[in-house]
């Protein structure tokens, strides 16, 4: 394993590729990919998005702050999201639990959601 400030290094750079390709446009497109509502009432400043870095303390969640710019629309939003997953950048991500049998009932406050790593 790495040293830590090693990790914190190769993170930023990764972080410097998504804030360089942020305006790359999204690849898949999905629900998200809608025009976003033209309001006045919203003032985004930005949006942060959760990673997950295993430490030799244990798993840390950090969160990498995006500017304005990716959160405007939510094709922006997306194809951020997209471009620090593509670059490798361990997302806190969860998905949706496949339906199927649940024996013994939904134990969890996960709202049919499971972390995805």
């Amino acid at each position: 394993m790495t040293d830590i400030t090693d990790q914190i290094a190769e993170l930023n750079a990764l972080l410097a590729k998504v804030q360089q390709q942020a305006g790359t446009p999204a690849t898949q497109q999905s629900a998200w990919s809608q025009p976003a509502p033209q309001s006045t009432a919203l003032n985004i400043q930005g949006v942060g998005v959760p990673v997950s870095i295993q430490t030799p303390a244990g798993k840390v969640r950090c969160t990498f702050w995006l500017g304005a710019e990716h959160a405007a629309t939510p094709t922006a939003l997306m194809s951020a999201l997209e471009t620090m997953v593509n670059l490798g950048l361990p997302v806190d991500a969860w998905q949706q639990k496949e339906s199927g049998n649940n024996w013994g009932g939904n134990n969890s406050n996960n709202n049919g959601y499971k972390k995805r790593w």
